[in-house]
């Protein structure tokens, strides 16, 4: 007994003594003079990087998807404003099994108030599709 409490407690002491160390692979900054905010990432099988959010010029603020390679590599930027200026941001980013992105969020329309949108992108950036939920 006095064995097993002996190899327990050299367990329990040296396993706090035992680190993995995190390296930075890349950073990448998006953004300029207006307000820009992340709200949500993802990555495909080849390693891609995709993030979702908000970018603000003047009064408008657009839902912006932006995908990196996996080394770092800015490949595409993708906006939507809808039809009205307000505030358009994405929350919530998934790739599927074709390497389609699809974001949901929050945009505005003319006489309404803020609406739950789902976009749909290809792996290239080409919009395959919008719906909303007022």
């Amino acid at each position: 007994m006095i064995k097993l409490i002996e190899i327990l407690l050299i367990l329990i002491l040296t396993s706090g003594n035992v680190k993995s160390q995190v390296t930075q692979e890349w950073s990448s900054r998006y953004g300029g003079s207006g307000i820009e905010g992340a709200n949500s990432i993802a990555t495909d099988l080849d390693g891609n990087v995709y993030v979702t959010g908000s970018d603000q010029l003047g009064s408008e603020k657009s839902l912006a998807i932006i995908k990196y390679s996996s080394s770092g590599q800015q490949l595409w930027i993708a906006k939507y404003i809808g039809n009205a200026s307000g505030y358009n941001a994405g929350y919530s980013i998934k790739i599927d099994k074709m390497g389609n992105v699809i974001v949901t969020g929050t945009f505005f329309q003319l006489g309404t108030k803020q609406d739950i949108i789902t976009l749909k992108y290809s792996a290239f950036g080409l919009r395959l599709w919008v719906n909303t939920y007022s």
